[in-house]
């Protein structure tokens, strides 16, 4: 495909997208291709078709006995199911359009996670229907499992997604131009739909379909092209192109249905009957191909199942109202990499009160005596310091500037009172701000600014070895990291600068280790530094943790320590990938897992992304968070929508998802 041609497509494109949308005009698929005539003449791999005499516009093979089952569903016909010589084995009379197919989870997690389930839509009253195929007295029977409240529009298609923690989200294409994405909700046979986000479509979009092995949600444009989004909702807004109409792309007219398995996606020709396959791995796609389905066809709906440890693809003809059955050849694809996996919150902070990008960097202050009195600390970047209980409530805000990263330590005094320290980096002042923490009535007040010379002071925390004095560490973002000896005793609280050193490029968060007197350093764009934290320690820092892609991935933002039984863990968030990455604390720093933070339903709170800060302690916080807890900043907050906040998740949740020590 010519560079000028793509181009041009691109600008075309760029007059129909929504403004909340990136486009990605670039990707392997176009290097694909070597010329639209030469790989649209390149014939798609199927198996011998056969026909079979099913009702209604959409069928699927399900699994059963020595042969396949083929389940059909329609307007008129209702849903069907048919043995392997196509006798009618079960019915359901409810009128029914579309169909998607979720096969049980690999992990067990999540709901309906032991069984197939199917997805459709009731076309007399609006409803996103959800059934199973079991079996009961008499044999064979459907199993209506959800039906969801009536849509205020109109839908043009239903598709299922499974994420890696275990959640079920149901996404229905709307002739409103938005994919709206419903999370299933509850148990014991009460479930529910819960709207989580609706995803800008583009106009024409109507059919949809879901790799759950990348978790890919890919829509079709009618006379465009094919479009990918992210289908976990925790991630940022945005498509990429995928395959588009002739003179561009392979495609002629445009995309029609849409289906995919094992990393294959399949879609029919809107002016030519002609199946297209496209292959898709790791971000990136290729044009495998089309098949010619007949001069006279008129193909509808293409669907992709599994049964019988086989693959099975169906085009239904509308004209001559049969569907044509295409065995699959075995996937070229290895066998699919195990998703990250995802734990669930269990709180979260109310919100902050700056819209946008506000809300950052989060400490978690343990009262010595009465761990149910801790607070939560979570800054503002563009307002203040807040603080919060351990129900997340607001209990009091101190707005002394723009905010950014804050940190705690134990054992100071003020004005003749024991109290403890908090300090955060302002970046209005371009100080650093200290707090003094009263113990007895578990709140804040501001003491005093300590002047830095950083132009654009930024990341901060705090390091105090056995006996030793108070040490703060503040950066800024030409990669510069100052050392301050802090003074917390008396009616006067000071700082001095007591050492500098720089890493190569924009840090941001760090934390020290207290025990091992050894100081992390986040570097957004290349990994995680270490040195000695004292200041008599030289100025050379070590890379021990590179973005790695599958540990780490930038930026990386937020760095903290949790202590162990066994060993203790620094624990990093990966900002770009929505992600959080543990590693052995101790030399030789060993990398040992990623997870994500997804949503949890049942408590009514949404999952964790773009994270910037992160806090970890092992202190038993009450009844919830026995192991103590890992707080977060949350970058989008959505069910429902509203400014950022921190979340926080208990630390045996992690422990045992992860199988730690």
């Amino acid at each position: 495909m010519a560079t000028r041609s793509l181009q041009n497509l691109c600008s075309s494109l760029a007059l129909v997208l929504t403004v909340t949308v990136a486009a990605g005009c670039t990707h392997s698929a176009t290097d694909a291709h070597s010329s639209t005539n030469e790989s649209g003449d390149k014939k798609l791999k199927l198996g011998e078709p056969g026909r079979l005499d099913l009702p209604g516009e959409w069928a699927a093979a399900v699994s059963g006995g020595e042969q396949p089952l083929w389940l059909s569903v329609g307007e008129n016909s209702g849903a069907r199911l048919h043995d392997g010589r196509g006798r009618a084995i079960a019915y359901w009379d409810r009128p029914l359009e579309y169909l998607d197919a979720l096969p049980p989870s690999d992990d067990g997690r999540g709901v309906f996670a032991a069984r197939t389930i199917y997805a459709s839509y009731n076309s007399n009253n609006g409803r996103p229907v959800l059934f199973g195929i079991g079996t009961d007295g008499d044999g064979v029977a459907f199993q209506p499992m959800l039906e969801g409240d009536a849509t205020e529009y109109a839908v043009e298609d239903v598709c299922l997604y499974r994420a890696g923690g275990g959640a079920l989200y149901l996404f229905m294409m709307g002739e409103d131009y938005r994919a709206h994405q419903m999370m299933v909700t509850g148990d014991d046979g009460d479930y529910r739909l819960r709207p989580v986000r609706a995803l800008p479509a583009p106009p024409g979009g109507e059919y949809c379909t879901v790799d759950q092995t990348s978790g890919t949600l890919y829509l079709s444009e009618e006379d465009r092209g094919i479009y990918a989004y992210e289908a976990q909702p925790e991630t940022s807004v945005q498509r990429t192109i995928v395959e588009v109409a002739a003179p561009w792309g392979h495609l002629g007219g445009g995309p029609r249905d849409l289906a995919i398995g094992a990393g294959d996606l399949y879609t029919l020709e809107r002016q030519r009957s002609a199946l297209h396959g496209i292959g898709t791995d790791n971000g990136s796609s290729r044009y495998d191909g089309r098949h010619e389905l007949g001069k006279n066809a008129a193909p509808e709906t293409v669907t992709v199942s599994r049964a019988n440890g086989e693959r099975h693809l169906m085009v239904f003809d509308e004209g001559a109202e049969r569907f044509t059955h295409f065995p699959l050849p075995a996937s070229a694809k290895s066998e699919p990499t195990q998703r990250m996996p995802e734990v669930r919150a269990s709180l979260q902070t109310d919100s902050v009160a700056s819209p946008g990008d506000a809300a950052d960097d989060p400490a978690i202050w343990v009262h010595p005596e009465e761990p149910a009195q801790s607070l939560i600390l979570g800054t503002d970047k563009q307002a203040g310091l807040y603080v919060y209980d351990l129900a997340g409530r607001e209990r009091q805000f101190i707005g002394n500037g723009r905010i950014n990263n804050v940190d705690v330590r134990y054992g100071a005094s003020f004005n003749g009172s024991r109290v403890d320290v908090a300090a955060a980096t302002n970046r209005t002042s371009r100080t650093i701000s200290l707090y003094a923490i009263d113990r007895d009535a578990a709140q804040l007040s501001l003491v005093t600014e300590v002047s830095t010379q950083l132009d654009e002071i930024y990341g901060f925390c705090l390091y105090q070895p056995d006996d030793g004095p108070l040490y703060g560490f503040a950066n800024s973002k030409d990669g510069t990291v100052d050392q301050f000896k802090l003074s917390v005793s008396g009616a006067e609280w000071s700082g001095e600068r007591v050492r500098r050193f720089s890493v190569p490029s924009q840090p941001e968060g760090c934390v020290a280790d207290d025990e091992r007197e050894r100081l992390f350093v986040g570097e957004e764009a290349r990994g995680i530094h270490a040195i000695g934290a004292n200041p008599d320690d030289g100025t050379q820092t070590r890379r021990v943790a590179p973005i790695d892609n599958e540990i780490l991935f930038a930026d990386v933002e937020g760095l903290n320590i949790y202590r162990g039984v066994k060993r203790d863990y620094l624990v990093a968030s990966a900002q770009n990938n929505n992600s959080y990455a543990l590693y052995d604390a101790a030399p030789p720093f060993e990398p040992l897992a990623a997870f994500r933070i997804g949503m949890n339903p049942e408590a009514g709170i949404d999952g964790a992304s773009e994270t910037d800060g992160v806090f970890a302690t092992n202190a038993d916080l009450g009844p919830g968070f026995p192991e103590g807890m890992l707080v977060v900043q949350d970058g989008r907050n959505v069910m429902p929508e509203a400014n950022q906040n921190f979340k926080a998740v208990p630390w045996e949740r992690i422990r045992q998802t992860l199988d730690l020590d």
